[in-house]
Formats: structure tokens, sequence, C-alpha cells
């Protein structure tokens, strides 16, 4: 493994970008029983239903003015930190 031979270790939660999202990867990250949040390569055209930019603009996100966050298209709330 690469990972392994290059910074000694597999982490426990892998995180990457459909870039990454292949049959041979989500096969390793299955056999090695590990977390991870790995999108497929159409996931933002399955998730819309149709092929879209992958850069978000403001109108892509839900305010909230009574308790002041956004939400994103992942379903996910938004809270600004300073």
């Amino acid at each position: 493994n690469i990972m392994k031979e290059r910074i000694g270790l597999i982490p426990t939660n892998i995180i990457a970008d459909a870039g990454y999202g292949s049959l041979e990867n989500y096969e390793f990250l299955s056999e090695n029983k590990l977390k991870n949040f790995v999108k497929y390569n159409s996931w933002l055209k399955d998730f819309r239903g149709k092929s879209i930019s992958k850069t978000y603009v403001l109108k892509d996100f839900i305010y909230n003015k009574a308790k002041d966050y956004y939400t994103c298209i992942n379903g996910e709330n938004l809270y600004y930190q300073n």
C-alpha cells in the first residue's frame, strides 16, 4: 500500500474527491474496513440529476435568516465561525 509506504500508517478515515473514486480504491477501503468519504466520479451529476459545474455559487445554498446559517446542497447546515 502506497500510503503505508509513504507515511508509515493507514489512516482510519479517508477523505478524497471524486478523482479517487474507482473500483480499485473502493475495494481497498472495504477490504481494510476503512471509514471513507470518497465521492464516485458522477456523484454530482447523480445528486443533481443533471450535469452542472462543480463550482458552487451562493444561489446553491439556502439561507435561514432566523438562525443565521446556510444549508448546502448536501443538506448540511453551515454556520459562520470566527
